[in-house]
């Protein structure tokens, strides 16, 4: 669960994105205004913050992504390299010890993806049926 400062600091961070667009969007209307006037030109809502949670969320699944390739391939090289019959006999239990630990590794950067898809599914959650049937 988010703190309070976490929202705070996100909150900030997306006015500062949201700045950062309407003047380069409107240079000529916002090039002698301070960013608080410009913060008034276009003030956050709700939904831009929504959508500045999802935009950051979805660059960190696709780094995450990136990662989880990375250590599939290291992963697949080191089974075809034990499968194959290459690898002395000494190093054997290594690499499978290594196996071991990309496996444990790939496992919990899944976990992080899961969890970032449904922290975004609450995010996004729209009234409850129930809830409006209730006030019908």
């Amino acid at each position: 669960m988010m703190s309070l400062d976490d929202i705070k600091k996100l909150e900030v961070e997306c006015q500062q994105y949201l700045i950062k667009k309407t003047r380069e969007e409107q240079p000529d209307a916002t090039e002698f205004l301070t960013d608080e006037e410009v913060a008034l030109m276009n003030p956050m809502t709700e939904m831009d913050l929504k959508s500045f949670v999802y935009l950051k969320s979805m660059a960190i699944i696709e780094e995450i992504m990136k990662e989880i390739k990375e250590k599939k391939e290291e992963r697949d090289f080191i089974e075809s390299k034990l499968n194959s019959g290459v690898a002395f006999t000494n190093e054997t239990s290594e690499l499978r010890s290594d196996v071991a630990n990309l496996e444990v590794q790939i496992s919990a950067l899944e976990h992080h993806i899961h969890k970032l898809v449904a922290d975004l599914a609450v995010l996004f959650k729209g009234p409850d049926l129930e809830d409006e049937q209730r006030s019908l």
